[in-house]
């Protein structure tokens, strides 16, 4: 009997099992065939191809095996949150991204992410601080970047240094891997791993004028540099070859098309269903199938990533690990298959509700809402519909932002407040933490000591990451996104928010440190022990042994070191994985609310699933555009103040964050006004606090509509809320055929005053704070009395408008080349 005979015989006597005994049946006939036409006699190729087919599956029963186990501990998990949960209706929502003000506090996909994301990134610190961008977006020594690719290839380089971050790069590779498969993921290990790498799409399509062309031109280029004793035969798990002699070329080409369809399809190829489970779209599948290619040598794989990658060594090291951060957190939180894990919590709430009308509503909303929130999450809502209008839209924003941001470094002294707000709330010391956000900035030990406790600064791992609290999405274009990230760097706002969200994290972990049991910690304490710590975790934590220490003697219980101290001492790393990722998920929750970037709940009530490229999409991006930072303020402040119990103590966190916030969003108006050449406005009416208020709230172009009809950058409030690339297109459209309407009517066109300001708005950089008052006088106004024949009269006029609305006068008159 053979092979394919036995098994359709197994198969029949069970009819769920009939679909599988033939594709097992027919992958045997395939592999003796293949096995016959390389040489092997007939019945030696059916004994090697009914050995391959039972290796597979028994790989494939294995791999089943755990991510079974992993959906039956979050259905379990799932079912005990609803039950604990006081209002069950906000589930979905709060296991995603937490709120102190829900009475459930478990950990979130968000604050795991985080957490992954920043331990990650302290593990390769010296990597980090090394290689991470400069100003101009240039990722820094890049010959000794190329030995550390070698040496995460195998190969020895000679430089002990690159050695050595490669072996910090290798590691945490590693620990993302195995926290991916205790997930459910089946990653297996693979020395000298590499590096893994994204395929542009449009580049490889382009390789030839048909598709058939495009792939003929990327197997030739790729199948020679590829390593095939170190790919993995998805279907017999063996390499293709056990020598690195490169296999028949029918099976190269057999198995490089399949590559090159799905790349072609975006994917869509292995979207199908197959063994009775769907394939392509589960988490704990992704890794396994991304990892199929491998070169030669670390040239082999720089050559192909520069024709046909999208990213530089660097980018793809810290991408990945981004990327891992972020699937093991939906993983954890929701299982193997985060879209299904997620439906299968919304089902134990609904029963749960059952028959109250108003929950039931609430859930209803709040259901639909975390699928758009999870879909942001993964990325899934990012998904162009149209690449090329996506990208043009994306790249328009970048530069807008380059041009009307420039000083938003004046006004983030609000940071401060509420820092201080955020930890009085947890019972830490407000005052420590603003004066450990001074000596971060001042001293360079203070942050060499943060890194080795694992804190580093979020700017180092990614070139774009501030661009985040204004604009809350992603670049798109590399230009652009050196543009935006440029403007935010040199000015100062990169900085600064690293340092107070390292200050935070530092202040946490110390106020941890001082606390013996999980009572001592008050609010905190509650939180941890509701997402799981038990008394037993918090001895093992507050384990003194294992904390850092500075050289002046203070103790911090950062999570990501305790983690590295815990597992040398002998504490089994699950279980110190398990510690350390929930006390750093609730941190980094927490440091969302006193240094705010960007809420995924926010981002999908008002974006819902809009997909960028689409008309409604990019309507509603461009609406969105500046107001991402002051809506996630807005949601945290909302959230504490809902968070205290009582009404007076909510009164007083009113009262004193009003304050705060108004008196530095004082502050910032007149540095900006300063930074304009303009003298600081008069602060003894109504309508000045009124702004102040409203930019300390991460609101300041509103406040301008207290006191103007136009804000600083046009249009007045149709224009603020129709967002910077609408109102671009407005002030294009005037500017041209505004201007033609005038001419075609016989009126007078004002072309060259429209030209000058239309540059002095959205020119890149034109609003960077230290030389915005000398770009205004000595380009855009010079150049409007060159082009503009009005203009002497046109500035007198702005300047008794100017102080009429606002009361302050110029230290440097319009059209003057000197102040003085």
């Amino acid at each position: 009997m053979t092979f394919a005979q036995c098994i359709t015989g197994k198969g029949q006597d069970d009819t769920k099992h009939q679909e599988r005994a033939r594709l097992a049946a027919d992958m045997w006939q395939e592999f003796a065939d293949r096995f016959e036409r390389q040489g092997w006699p007939r019945h030696q190729a059916e004994q090697m191809a009914g050995d391959d087919v039972r290796r597979l599956l028994r790989r494939k029963l294995q791999s089943e095996r755990n991510t079974l186990m992993a959906q039956i501990t979050v259905e379990r998990r799932n079912s005990l949150v609803v039950a604990r949960a006081g209002k069950p209706e906000e589930v979905p929502l709060r296991v995603l991204e937490g709120s102190r003000a829900s009475g459930t506090q478990v950990d979130t996909v968000v604050g795991l992410q985080s957490a992954l994301m920043r331990q990650f990134n302290g593990m390769m610190g010296a990597f980090l601080q090394k290689h991470a961008r400069n100003l101009a977006g240039n990722v820094r020594n890049v010959a000794q970047l190329k030995n550390i690719l070698r040496e995460l290839h195998g190969e020895a380089s000679g430089d002990e240094t690159a050695a050595a971050m490669a072996k910090a790069v290798g590691e945490t590779f590693e620990r993302s891997r195995q926290l991916f498969n205790a997930a459910g993921g089946n990653i297996g290990k693979l020395d000298d791993f590499g590096l893994a790498h994204r395929h542009d799409r449009v580049r490889i399509m382009q390789a030839g004028e048909t598709p058939e062309q495009a792939f003929q031109a990327w197997f030739d280029e790729t199948a020679p540099r590829l390593a095939w004793d170190r790919i993995e035969n998805f279907w017999t798990g063996k390499p293709f070859s056990a020598d690195g002699t490169p296999p028949p070329l029918e099976v190269q080409r057999g198995f490089l098309k399949e590559i090159f369809d799905n790349i072609e399809s975006d994917g869509w190829v292995k979207r199908d269903v197959s063994w009775g489970m769907q394939n392509g779209q589960a988490l704990h599948r992704r890794y396994s199938e991304s990892r199929v290619l491998h070169f030669k040598s670390a040239d082999d794989w720089m050559a192909y990533n520069e024709r046909f990658g999208v990213s530089d060594p660097f980018g793809s090291i810290v991408g990945h690990l981004h990327r891992m951060a972020r699937d093991i957190a939906m993983m954890r939180v929701l299982g193997p298959s985060h879209n299904l894990g997620l439906e299968n919590l919304i089902n134990h709430a609904s029963k749960r509700v059952a028959g109250d009308l108003k929950a039931e509503a609430k859930l209803k909303s709040n259901a639909k809402l975390s699928r758009a929130m999870l879909d942001h999450i993964s990325g899934a809502a990012n998904t162009p519909q149209n690449e090329l209008a996506a990208k043009f839209f994306g790249g328009v924003r970048q530069v807008l932002s380059s041009a009307h941001l420039g000083s938003a470094m004046l006004v983030s002294g609000s940071d401060s407040v509420a820092m201080s707000l955020a930890a009085q709330s947890v019972g830490m010391n407000p005052a420590n933490v603003v004066s450990r956000h001074i000596a971060l900035m001042a001293s360079g030990v203070s942050r060499a000591e943060a890194a080795r406790m694992g804190y580093v600064a979020d700017t180092l791992a990614d070139a774009g990451n501030t661009m985040l609290r204004y604009l809350g999405e992603a670049p798109v274009a590399d230009w652009a996104e050196r543009l935006s990230s440029f403007v935010m760097r040199a000015q100062g706002l990169s900085f600064w928010t690293d340092m107070a969200r390292t200050a935070f994290n530092m202040e946490f972990a110390g106020q941890l440190a001082g606390a013996k049991t999980l009572a001592d910690l008050g609010p905190i304490g509650d939180a941890l022990r509701a997402r799981g710590i038990s008394d037993a975790d918090w001895a093992m934590f507050s384990d003194t042994a294992l904390h850092f220490r500075t050289k002046d003697g203070a103790r911090f219980a950062s999570p990501s070191y305790w983690r590295r101290a815990a597992v040398d001492a002998g504490i089994k790393p699950e279980v110190a994985e398990r510690i350390a990722l929930t006390i750093d998920g609730y941190a980094q929750e927490l440091t969302e609310v006193a240094v705010p970037s960007n809420s995924y709940e926010m981002r999908a009530r008002v974006l819902g699933t809009s997909a960028p490229g689409s008309l409604p999409g990019e309507v509603l991006r461009s609406l969105a555009t500046y107001k991402s930072y002051p809506l996630t303020f807005s949601i945290n402040q909302w959230r504490q103040i809902q968070s205290i119990p009582t009404g007076q103590g909510r009164a007083q966190y009113v009262a004193a964050g009003l304050a705060g916030f108004t008196f530095m969003g004082a502050v910032g108006i007149q540095l900006k006004e300063l930074a304009k050449g303009n003298e600081p406005r008069p602060m003894d009416n109504v309508n000045f606090w009124g702004a102040a208020a409203l930019q300390g709230g991460g609101a300041g172009i509103v406040g301008d509509l207290l006191s103007s009809s136009t804000t600083r950058l046009g249009g007045g409030l149709s224009g603020y809320f129709a967002g910077p690339v609408i109102s671009f297109g407005g002030d294009l459209g005037m500017l041209t055929f505004g201007n033609m309407a005038d001419a075609m009517q016989g009126k007078d066109m004002n072309l060259g005053r429209d030209v000058t300001k239309f540059l002095a708005r959205n020119a890149p950089g034109t609003t960077y704070w230290p030389t915005r008052a000398a770009m205004d006088r000595l380009v855009w106004d010079q150049m409007q009395l060159l082009l503009d024949p009005d203009a002497a009269t046109v500035m007198q006029q702005e300047a008794k408008k100017r102080l009429k609305d606002y009361g302050n006068a110029e230290l440097w008159p319009s059209g003057s080349l000197s102040p003085f």
